[in-house]
């Protein structure tokens, strides 16, 4: 369920105090009224009592007055009651709602392989890393998968003769590898979720056979529980529903061997989610909920950002960089627009990277090669980054992440 605090009702406004000019000038009337009526209507022998004649000229326009006071007070008392009843459940719900809009998900590991990692680097994902921030650009023309002689494209590193299902099943050995390495913290009988994004050419059966043997080779000894959903709507929903399991949530997304190749990209991504701060061995990030743009527009898109930082409360300028993966051109300018406003310091000369001129298109890896690449800076270089992302299905509302540091106070 999407938390929309946009959606509430207003506050219901106090009622107005009674005034006292009004009621002065009432109780002038009254007794104006009352004295008119018996010098009007009374008999000449009421002359003669003047208890009589100041009881019907005072006291009854008086009491007349001080009744009408009090159906006005209790009038307002009323009013009041049920004002303040209706905004303190409003409250309560506002809060509710907040509350269940900053929940958020620890990082726990990240398993990224793009293009630019060197597999023989001491520290290749310093290196990938810095690359990716550096804007060096992976999309050449080169042979593809297909044995096109010069497509303009990203490949992942292969040896020779290697073929796609080899570099594959050798990826995903690397990512149940590091995966693994985490899970060793966790009690083994844990559950497991499983959500998978994937786009490739090549048939299931392949796939399903290097993932058994990758799997079989990681030694994990842990049943898997399929999610449902698609893309980081699957986020949202285990935040509403599950923000509390003690199940860890395993993010496997990868583009390899693509059907479109033109300006597209191959990549890996491997991530481990948990929601539990006391099972967490060695948490180091806040994935904080996702939010996606109520309409495809710069008006949309500022809405959706200021949420997204609104939930992992911090302030557009503390946000260190900003990345963006699965974004049509036409879209480019809304995303400059919209920080412009909110006043993110993050441009496209610094601190702000496109995956998509940088590596190509991912498709539906775009989300998580965009999030696992800004949780790597955060872990690396310890600032908040912010995610901007198509969901690779075609929708052209984009997603907006927060991804900050544990226990920072960056609160603008």
């Amino acid at each position: 369920m999407v938390v929309r605090l946009d959606e509430m009702p207003a506050p219901v406004p106090q009622p107005a105090l009674p005034r006292l000019r009004v009621w002065l000038g009432l109780l002038l009337i009254c007794v104006a009224l009352g004295g008119g009526l018996v010098l009007w209507l009374a008999e000449s022998s009421m002359a003669e009592e003047p208890g009589r004649f100041w009881w019907a000229s005072l006291g009854l326009p008086l009491l007349v007055w001080c009744g009408l006071g009090a159906l006005r007070i209790l009038v307002f008392t009323l009013q009041k009651g049920a004002a303040d009843g209706w905004n303190a459940a409003r409250e309560e719900d506002r809060l509710s709602k907040v509350g269940q809009g900053r929940r958020s998900q620890q990082v726990l590991g990240v398993s990224l392989h793009t293009a630019l990692r060197d597999e023989q680097a001491e520290d290749m994902r310093a290196l990938q890393l810095m690359a990716l921030q550096g804007k060096v650009s992976a999309l050449r023309a080169q042979a593809s998968w297909q044995g096109q002689s010069s497509v303009r494209h990203s490949r992942l590193p292969m040896g020779e003769l290697e073929r796609s299902v080899d570099a594959l099943q050798r990826l995903l050995s690397q990512v149940f590898a590091d995966m693994s390495q985490v899970l060793t913290s966790f009690p083994p009988d844990l559950p497991l979720a499983l959500h998978l994004d994937i786009n490739t050419s090549l048939s299931d059966k392949t796939v399903v056979e290097a993932w058994r043997q990758a799997w079989a080779g990681a030694g994990i000894r842990r049943a898997l529980q399929p999610t449902e959903g698609n893309g980081l709507a699957v986020i949202d929903q285990w935040l509403d529903h599950r923000a509390n399991d003690q199940a860890l949530l395993m993010i496997i997304a990868f583009q390899i061997a693509p059907e479109a190749v033109e300006e597209s990209t191959e990549a890996v991504v491997g991530m481990l989610l948990g929601s539990a701060p006391s099972r967490a061995a060695h948490p180091h990030i806040y994935l904080h909920r996702p939010e996606q743009e109520r309409e495809p527009s710069t008006d949309g898109l500022v809405s959706s950002i200021r949420q997204a930082l609104s939930w992992a409360q911090i302030g557009a300028d503390s946000l260190d960089g900003v990345w963006l993966s699965g974004i049509d051109h036409q879209r480019q300018a809304d995303v400059w627009t919209s920080l412009a406003r909110l006043g993110i310091p993050a441009t496209p000369q610094k601190g702000q990277h496109n995956l998509d001129t940088i590596l190509g298109s991912s498709g539906r890896t775009a989300p998580w090669l965009a999030i696992a690449a800004a949780a790597q800076a955060v872990q690396l270089q310890g600032r908040p980054q912010l995610t901007l992302c198509g969901d690779g299905t075609g929708s052209p509302e984009l997603w907006c992440t927060a991804i900050r540091p544990i226990a920072v106070d960056l609160q603008g």
